[in-house]
């Protein structure tokens, strides 16, 4: 029976170092970190393009409620979902980490918990999710988040792809 190197004994004892619970914090931490500018990519996307986190485009609004949010000096078009602002305000960014799995989760808060069913309803759940450009930025990012805490354990020149 061959027997692992000591190179290859360095190499996975540094790996053990980079555990699923510190790579559960460099998540967290990021999530946390950049919460603003994740839920900022789901509402500017809605603002001007009036695009589902699944890329639908959502539905026009009727020509009459078009035509009162232009007297209010609103978008009439896309479709926003932005009348007065209170339901954009109360997004944020809720996260949980279950055993393997990360979840990001986009939650308004209660006050707006009718407005959202409403909206989910009408517009599809699709409407509080990241879109595929959004996640795959996101999946970057966390990459260079994890390369760097791979550099401090290893020193430069060692590069893990893990996404």
């Amino acid at each position: 029976m061959a027997r692992a190197g000591s190179d290859l004994s360095f190499i996975i004892k540094r790996l053990n170092q980079l555990n699923t619970k510190g790579i559960r914090k460099i998540i967290d931490r990021y999530v946390y970190k950049n919460r603003r500018y994740i839920m900022g990519r789901i509402k500017i996307r809605l603002w001007t393009k009036g695009e589902s986190g699944d890329g639908t485009i959502l539905p026009a609004y009727n020509p009459v409620y078009k035509k009162y949010k232009k007297s209010l000096g609103q978008k009439g078009s896309p479709t926003t979902l932005h009348f007065s602002g209170d339901w954009y305000d109360s997004m944020f960014i809720f996260q949980k980490s279950e055993l393997k799995n990360h979840v990001i989760e986009v939650h308004t808060r209660p006050n707006q918990a009718k407005k959202t069913a409403y909206l989910k309803r009408k517009y599809g759940a699709s409407i509080l999710t990241l879109n595929y450009e959004e996640q795959q930025d996101i999946i970057d990012d966390l990459q260079y988040e994890v390369q760097n805490e791979i550099t401090k354990v290893f020193g430069e020149g060692v590069y893990l792809r893990l996404f």
